[in-house]
This record gives structure tokens, sequence and C-alpha cells, in this order.
């Protein structure tokens, strides 16, 4: 699902390891948009890389992919993820894709900016409501994560990253399905707080729905934004001019009760999956656990880094390969 690039360095990696410690022979596809009809034509591959964040369990309790759960390692490969990387991917007690990238939220703050302002940056929303009128009033704006999705998007790419709100919802208590997951628990008094939250960012503080992050960062015009933590290597690689001037912290939190606050933050990212009627089972599963593995995803993320250069980083969900 990633572009001949990615392709060429997986292919290399799979000839220099992977089919030397297993004699395995893998043959790598580069396909775009064509699994959900592959699969339906019986054509589908063994194994798909780089599938987007609502394809497992859209294929899956369809009937249409390979549950994981069984096979042996399985419990040591999820261990290789935050504690609920996978659970985007289970359905029904099942799990159908190892997770194979990971993004989330970071704020980003221009130092120079805010010290001339006279402001720090904010530990909780509050605080972000007390500092807005600083901003605005100056002329300079606050950004919001923000995409325009259809019915499709959302399905392939989740929400985690898209938009604040399912931030808003963790940290609120709230979830999009009920317990049972028969359906959706929108209407709940959490799920209205937090949408009335996240659409008065708009309505009531005039938050610019669509920017340009980066330009406007650089230039200073937007000196807060939230955005993917991807952001800093862009920020590293293209705008050298604010080096040492602006800082990258976690996203503000809700405080609760207790006096603690709650930073709870929605993730996105691909995934790779075994299709139901693969016929080497075993084989592909050792694929997949191989290629989820920490020193292969970080051996693969430096490969692309060396092909495209420092803005081509990969953003893996290995914890370790992160480190």
């Amino acid at each position: 699902g990633a572009g001949r690039d990615q392709a060429s360095v997986l292919k290399q990696l799979v000839r220099d390891d992977f089919e030397k410690k297993n004699d395995v022979k893998v043959n790598i596809s580069v396909v775009q948009g064509a699994l959900l009809q592959a699969t339906m034509a019986g054509k589908g591959p063994d194994v798909a890389l780089m599938v987007g964040r609502g394809d497992p369990v859209n294929l899956g309790m369809r009937g249409a992919l390979e549950p994981l759960e069984s096979y042996p390692g399985f419990d040591e490969a999820v261990s290789r993820f935050m504690n609920n990387a996978v659970e985007p991917y289970q359905y029904k007690g099942h799990t159908y894709a190892l997770p194979e990238t990971q993004v989330f939220h970071m704020m980003f703050y221009r130092t120079d900016i805010f010290k001339e302002l006279g402001i720090e940056p904010p530990e909780t929303w509050d605080d972000l409501y007390l500092i807005a009128p600083i901003i605005q009033s100056s002329n300079m704006d606050i950004g919001l994560p923000y995409a325009s999705m259809d019915a499709y998007t959302v399905v392939s790419t989740g929400m985690g990253s898209q938009t604040l709100f399912p931030t808003l919802m963790l940290q609120n208590g709230a979830s999009f399905y009920t317990d049972d997951l028969q359906q959706t628990d929108l209407e709940s008094p959490e799920a209205f707080e937090a949408f009335k939250m996240w659409t008065d960012f708009y309505n009531q503080y005039s938050f610019t729905l669509y920017k340009d992050d980066y330009s406007r960062f650089r230039t200073g015009e937007m000196p807060l934004t939230i955005a993917n933590y991807t952001f800093y290597n862009q920020l590293s690689v293209a705008a050298p001019e604010i080096h040492n001037l602006w800082k990258m912290v976690p996203v503000p939190g809700t405080r609760k009760a207790d006096g603690t606050i709650d930073r709870s933050e929605s993730a996105s990212g691909t995934a790779c999956i075994m299709l139901k009627d693969t016929k080497n089972k075993d084989a592909a599963w050792k694929f997949m656990d191989w290629w989820t593995s920490p020193e292969v995803q970080a051996e693969y993320g430096q490969e692309l880094e060396n092909l495209l250069g420092t803005a081509g980083r990969y953003n893996p969900a290995s914890i370790e390969a992160f480190r």
C-alpha cells in the first residue's frame, strides 16, 4: 500500500534477511486501492502491508481475514507496541492485524513569540481558553487538527489523528461505541460535552478550520498548533530559520476531580493483515512476525531515510524501533 521506493527497500530486506533465515520465497507487489476487489475476486495476496486503520476490522468482521491470536509468538509480537495499539484491530475476541505505523498529536509552540506575549504553553484546555484572546488580539491564530473526510476516508484511515474530537472524547471518558460494540454511543452526556467543546473552538473562539500549519507556524502567524508528531520532522528539515525558536510538548489535558491532568490522546496508523484464503498461513505469519519486529522496523526506517532523506523518516508503531 505504499510507493515503489518503500517496496524497493522492503524487497532488499526480505532477500537479505527473511528468505535466508526462513527458506521462504516472498513476492512483493505494489498495489494501490485494489485489495477489496482482489479479495472479492479470490485473487487476494497472502499478506497485505500498510493497510488503513479501519480496514482490518472492516474485512475481518466479514470473514475475509485470518485471526492472528492463535499463532505461535503472538503475545510476544503484541508486546512490541503500546498497550492499546492493537485494540483498533480487534473485534469479538479476535485480532485481525499487527500495527506497523502509528501517529498521534503533539502541541507545537513558538517559544520566541510566547515569551514576547508573556504567556506559557497551556497544560489544560482551560489554560488554552485563557491565552487564546491574547494570541488572537495580536492578529495571530491557534491551529487545531482538522481534515475534511468522507465516509470512505473515515473507514479506511480512521478518525484518530484526523481531528481533535477523538482526543476530547477520551479525556471526557466517552467512547464511540457501546460496550457490546453493537451501536455508537455518541448520545451519552460525555460524548455530547466533548462534541460541544470541539465545535466551540471554531464557533465561539473562531479558530481557523483549514490552514497551512507549516507555513503559518514558520512565519509566526500561528504560534501554537496541534498536529501529528511527524510535524516535528518537517519543521526540523524545512524550517531551519526558526531552529531553537519552537518546542514540541504533549497536548493539553482535562483536569480531573483529584487534580490530575488526563492527557489521553488518540492515534492512527497502518497495519499488516493475513487474508483468510491464504494457503501458506504459517509462512505468512512468520513474515508478519518478522516484519513487525523492532530490528526489521528500525532497519527499514533507516534504509528508507537513506534513500529519501530525513524528510522521509518512518514512524513505526514498535516502541523499540521508534527509540
